[in-house]
């Protein structure tokens, strides 16, 4: 009997938000050169979980539309940025931005209940901005775009990001 209050002890201290913050599973990078990408959940309850380059197991979540994150707003902890183009609301929850080190794989899975779970991955490309994003209802299903964001003639464009497959996830 122990073990299962112990269990649900654990496992209420990670909803709250208590849990030991994992480090982010790719090399971090500053200056010019670093790829720059914002992870954006627009989606109630969904989340965007970051992978190792080498592995699909060890995700750290980057992104999420949850208690957590509610959490952690009221601890006062804002969510990272890294100067993109374009930037989020300043009081932006669900937005996170991270640069990192160009030439990386970045593998990434959505997930937003039963009707959307998936991933996908590419390489990172010096200097370049990516945003991803995942929006939708849980009961409809969601979807997921990759853009990259470019300044031209003074304003911020978005393009779809080539030789990907978005993901579309539906019931």
């Amino acid at each position: 009997m122990s073990k299962k209050i112990a269990f649900l002890c654990l496992a209420a201290f990670q909803l709250a938000g208590c849990e030991t913050p994992r480090p982010i599973p790719i090399a971090l990078h500053s200056g010019p050169e670093s790829s720059k990408v914002r992870f954006d959940v627009q989606l109630d309850g969904g989340w965007i979980d970051l992978y190792p380059q080498e592995d699909c197991n060890g995700g750290v979540p980057v992104a999420q539309h949850r208690m957590q994150t509610l959490v952690e707003i009221t601890k006062g902890t804002p969510p990272p940025r890294a100067d993109m183009l374009n930037p989020p609301a300043p009081n932006a929850r669900y937005v996170s931005e991270y640069a990192f080190r160009p030439k990386q794989v970045l593998n990434f899975s959505v997930h937003g209940g039963r009707n959307c779970i998936g991933g996908a991955s590419f390489q990172l490309e010096p200097g370049q901005q990516y945003e991803i994003q995942l929006n939708g209802s849980l009961r409809e299903g969601c979807a997921v775009s990759i853009s990259t964001l470019s300044q031209k003639a003074g304003a911020v464009e978005r393009a779809r990001k080539r030789n990907i497959q978005e993901l579309v996830c539906t019931k």
